[in-house]
């Protein structure tokens, strides 16, 4: 996997937004998510590659305004990333 334990902590906040994008498609468990980053070694490039892997037209990824409110509403409730 392209990401130690302690590197998991140390994701920026587009590294965040990706793989949070990735997780929540609904194409994409968490085994395709495990899959995807070994192949593709970031949840980016993963996301670029998703539209040509699916047998559907549309991966129908969630947009990056739906996925910063969901990491806002986490910070506001607490989370810590």
């Amino acid at each position: 996997m392209p990401y130690s334990h302690d590197q998991l902590y140390d994701l920026s906040f587009s590294e965040r937004r990706d793989w949070l994008s990735l997780i929540r498609t609904p194409t994409v468990g968490p085994a395709a998510f495990r899959d995807l980053l070994r192949r593709y070694k970031t949840a980016g490039a993963a996301l670029d590659a998703l539209p040509s892997l699916t047998r559907r037209k549309s991966a129908k990824i969630p947009s990056l305004s739906q996925i910063e409110d969901e990491l806002a509403a986490s910070e506001d409730l607490g989370v810590q990333f």
